[in-house]
């Protein structure tokens, strides 16, 4: 399967997620309850994904990648204080989204991605000893 119709899958898998968490409860949310509106199978849930929170993480990155590539952004690997600010940008761009995952107790996705946002960056530079 190609990766733009894996990304698409699991797009579809963390919106059927953040769409259930706004009427029940994240413990309540099972895999077929997911599986079911995101009309996909439970093997290509499995497939892609370890947890329901790493879902919902890997829809903030994407969020911010093509947010990145909407406002010409330079996310190259290269941590700047512009970056920084961006990332912020996007997130008060996106504040419904947060407001959601903190009412439901999911704020660690959040940080998961923009740790995953930064330490990206911070890998593709020269660490200095």
């Amino acid at each position: 399967m190609r990766k733009n119709n894996t990304d698409f899958l699991k797009l579809c898998i963390a919106d059927a997620i953040i769409e259930l968490l706004k009427t029940t409860s994240f413990e309540k949310i099972s895999i077929n309850n997911i599986t079911d509106k995101a009309g996909v199978g439970r093997a290509t849930y499995f497939r892609n994904f370890s947890s329901k929170t790493e879902a919902i993480t890997f829809k903030i990155i994407s969020m911010w990648t093509t947010w990145c590539k909407e406002k010409n952004i330079n996310d190259d690997g290269h941590l700047t204080f512009n970056n920084a600010v961006d990332f912020f940008e996007f997130s008060y761009a996106n504040k419904e989204l947060y407001k959601l995952l903190y009412s439901t107790g999911l704020q660690g996705t959040i940080y998961d991605a923009f740790y995953s946002v930064i330490m990206k960056q911070e890998r593709s530079t020269p660490q200095e000893y």
